[in-house]
């Protein structure tokens, strides 16, 4: 149901709790909205798998994923384009 403070209570909670993560993201009503996602310093393609899933189906066309790697074999199966740092 619309309108009863869903998002006003996650973003208080989010804003209560931020100071206890390294790093924290709040992306309200993600369906189908063009986003753009860095996931830097990714070791492990199981850690990529599991952060993007597929999960790509819910982000709206023209949406970008950057996926940075110091391990080439990280990224061969999860990746469609792969940009060398020379």
């Amino acid at each position: 149901m619309g309108g009863i403070g869903k998002t006003t209570i996650a973003r208080a909670i989010f804003n209560r709790i931020t100071n206890q993560f390294e790093a924290v993201c709040f992306l309200a009503n993600i369906h189908r909205k063009k986003i753009l996602v860095v996931l830097d310093d990714v070791d492990d393609s199981e850690h990529l798998k599991f952060l993007m899933g597929d999960h790509l189906s819910l982000f709206g066309l023209g949406s970008r994923i950057i996926v940075t790697s110091r391990d080439r074999q990280v990224l061969k199966n999860d990746v469609h384009e792969v940009y060398e740092v020379a």
